[in-house]
Order: structure tokens, then sequence, then C-alpha cells
């Protein structure tokens, strides 16, 4: 029974580490903080959309061009644990200025809701996310 409760307890910590990264994150965002990013973002980072893979390279770039004014979780999101990785999936509001258009919605600015799985391995006991899938979520007519 011990074993179980210090188990749970450590399950416990590391999803709440793994969303405290998450939040340093959306702040570097919101605040174009490339310092900030290099903390938290994987070397081999990639973020897949329905217009392709963006690579780590490119996705820094454009992440302090953007102006995003308010990147929050609708709910609390889910978060898998398996050992030293984790799997972080909900819905993302997203409200931000980009450079571009965005292929997805057509326009540069967005005010939208993202469904979004993250995936984040612990380096040298750091969270680092290393890949995100984002989509719009369906339409009902």
């Amino acid at each position: 029974m011990m074993i179980v409760m210090v188990m749970a307890a450590l399950l416990a910590s590391a999803g709440a580490d793994v969303l405290a990264a998450d939040a340093q994150w959306r702040q570097g965002i919101g605040a174009s903080d490339k310092a900030a990013l290099e903390k938290v973002v994987g070397a081999r980072y990639t973020l897949t959309t329905a217009a392709g893979v963006t690579d780590r390279k490119l996705w820094m770039e454009k992440s302090v061009v953007w102006k995003t004014s308010l990147l929050e979780w609708r709910a609390a999101p889910r978060v898998d644990l398996y050992g030293d990785a984790a799997v972080v999936s909900g819905t993302l509001h997203w409200k931000v200025k980009k450079d571009a258009p965005d292929p997805r919605t057509g326009s540069a600015d967005l005010d939208q809701d993202f469904l979004v799985t993250d995936v984040w391995i612990r380096e040298g006991g750091a969270w680092k996310v290393v890949a995100r899938h984002s989509t719009l979520p369906l339409t009902r007519p």
C-alpha cells in the first residue's frame, strides 16, 4: 500500500512539473521570449498541422515574430506519463496576429481553439517539448 501511495505522489509531482514547463512555454510564446523558449523547446521539436510539418528552426523564428495576446487551455489538459516521456492533450485557445495567413484559417489574425497533443521528454532533469500536433476542431452544421 505504501509503495502505491509513493508512486502516486511521484506521478502527481511529475505531472505538475510537465504542466509547469507547459506554462513556461506558453508564457515564452506570449512574450516572444526566445531565451525562455530555448529552455523548454527540445532540439528535435516539430509541429505537425494539416498544412504539414514545421521544424524547430522555422518554428522558433516565427514564434518570436507572432504577436500572441492569449494562449490558454480551455480546461485542464490531460497529462499521461510514460517514465521520462509525457503526452499532454486538450483544447488550446490561441489569439494571435501572425506575419502571414495561417493555412488552416486563411487569416493572419487568429482567435481560435485548436486541439493539440504535445509530446514532452525529460532531459537532464528538465521537461522539453519535442512534438506538437495541432488541428482545428470539427464544426457542426
